[in-house]
């Protein structure tokens, strides 16, 4: 833990600290992080959605990869999952083409709710759900994603909306 800490920059943390003082400086180190994380994954999205668009991960020496998924995978590590990497490219997907939203409000999102908002047509994108997407539960915005589809299915085709189950012990 300690060779971690000096090697990514981070004041050692000793047994003389206090534990207020490893609280903040904890605190802090994890606010940064986090911040970078939050700002980083729409530069990841435009990255792996250019290296879809492209097809370049055929052309990549070494192994030859059997789709983008694969690629994806191997790439990003066991930490972020195949179906993360195609969500990070359905979000970043909103800041681009017609009807474009802007990557600081994809980011407000969150990538559950921006993959929600990029199941519609740019033109269906309205300010209404733009808005709803940045400040209601996923569940939420699901739901209205789905009235908005739904709205051009025939009866039978229709997917219904999906409710909140919990469970009393």
């Amino acid at each position: 833990m300690m060779r971690a800490r000096e090697s990514e920059g981070l004041q050692p943390m000793n047994g003389q600290q206090k534990p207020a003082q490893q609280a903040k400086q904890l605190d802090r180190e994890i606010r940064a992080k986090a911040k970078i994380l939050r700002e980083g994954w729409t530069e990841l999205g435009a990255l792996l959605a250019r290296m879809k668009e492209r097809h370049l991960w055929q052309y990549l020496p070494g192994k030859k990869y059997k789709s983008f998924e694969e690629y994806a995978t191997a790439a990003l590590g066991k930490a972020i999952s195949r179906s993360r990497g195609c969500e990070l490219v359905a979000a970043y997907m909103l800041t681009e083409g017609e009807n474009p939203i802007p990557a600081q409000e994809v980011r407000q999102m969150g990538i559950k709710r921006a993959v929600e908002v990029a199941r519609l047509r740019p033109e269906q994108r309205s300010p209404e759900i733009r808005e709803m997407a940045t400040t209601e539960p996923v569940l939420v915005v699901r739901n209205r994603v789905q009235a908005v589809l739904n709205r051009e299915l025939p009866e039978d085709e229709k997917k219904p909306m999906l409710k909140l189950l919990s469970l009393n012990l």
